[in-house]
């Protein structure tokens, strides 16, 4: 096997060069970054995420009130059926707890996503320490940033009323599927699969590629695994909601 990258060169930027340098170089990055710790990415992510949601929150808030409604829909036709009284304050609280959820979850995503990367880089023999995949997973999130972009532009585009939940402001075939009707398990497998994911899972290689000295081609088959794994677990969890 060859091992293209054994002789990468190291990029000497800094934080804003690599946040530029992860869409349009990302080898350098994770050579620049091979040894540095995944809390600054986060971090950077998560104030990004933040601020989108102040600026952004009425327009992506109609997906996550779709998502609720129906939650609540299907809680009611099973005889749960929220008090009136207690309904606004709820519907207030899941679209908060939403943007909430989208804030930290670039901490999971390194925590996480890291550990799932860190045993896919084992299956393929890259030299990468758990922390090592975390720094990878961390810089292999930022495409969700223009993930809620994109939704934040639909948004903007979209009558609220049409909007049926978070798949609605995918670019990915889930969009295509009435979450009402859909098999919560093919919703689930679908949704983890867009644009911006493929975009992750091309950037986690990338950086197993470059961190663990092994090939594009294994340091893909390791970035797979790890998205085998979330899937499952997306897929488990769209079950058991649904």
């Amino acid at each position: 096997m060859s091992h293209p990258n054994a002789e990468a060169p190291k990029s000497s930027g800094g934080l804003m060069e690599d946040l530029i340098g992860i869409f349009v170089s990302p080898a350098a990055v994770f050579e620049h970054q091979r040894n540095k710790s995944f809390v600054m990415p986060a971090l950077v992510q998560s104030i990004i995420m933040l601020v989108l949601c102040i600026a952004m929150g009425n327009l992506i808030g109609p997906y996550f009130d779709a998502e609720n409604a129906r939650a609540m829909a299907a809680a009611a036709a099973k005889g749960q059926a929220m008090p009136p009284e207690m309904k606004a304050s709820a519907e207030k609280f899941a679209r908060y707890g939403a943007f909430g959820f989208m804030v930290i979850m670039p901490w999971f995503t390194a925590i996480v996503g890291g550990l799932l990367g860190w045993i896919g880089s084992k299956i393929v023999g890259a030299q990468m320490s758990y922390g090592q995949s975390a720094m990878a997973a961390a810089w292999a999130g930022f495409p969700a940033v223009f993930g809620v972009v994109a939704m934040g532009i639909m948004g903007m585009m979209a009558d609220p009323a049409t909007i049926r939940g978070v798949a609605d402001a995918q670019l990915g075939p889930a969009r295509f599927l009435d979450p009402a009707t859909a098999s919560p398990a093919i919703l689930g497998l679908l949704q983890s699969i867009d644009i911006f994911g493929i975009w992750t899972i091309i950037l986690f290689g990338i950086g197993v590629s470059v961190v663990g000295r092994v090939s594009r081609g294994s340091g893909m088959i390791a970035s797979l695994v790890k998205w085998g794994i979330v899937a499952l677990l997306s897929v488990g969890g769209a079950v058991m909601r649904g």
